[in-house]
This record gives C-alpha cells, sequence and structure tokens, in this order.
C-alpha cells in the first residue's frame, strides 16, 4: 500500500517534470521561430 502511494506520487512528478520540460522546449522553439523568421 505505501509502495502504491509512493509509486503514484513519483509518477505525479515526473508527469509534471515531462509537461514542464515540454513548454520550455515549446518557448525555446517558438522564440527561435521567431527568430528565424524575416
Amino acid at each position: 500500500m505505501i509502495l502504491f502511494i509512493v509509486y503514484g506520487v513519483g509518477a505525479q512528478l515526473t508527469l509534471v517534470f515531462s509537461c514542464a520540460i515540454q513548454r520550455k522546449m515549446l518557448v525555446y522553439s517558438a522564440r527561435s521561430f521567431c527568430w528565424l523568421r524575416p
């Protein structure tokens, strides 16, 4: 039961971390796109 709770918290943290990374990559790609556009 405790192991299941730890697994759920770890999965939630991983999801939040991956969402933050994707958002940061999206911001960087959008910035580079605006920079490359004439």
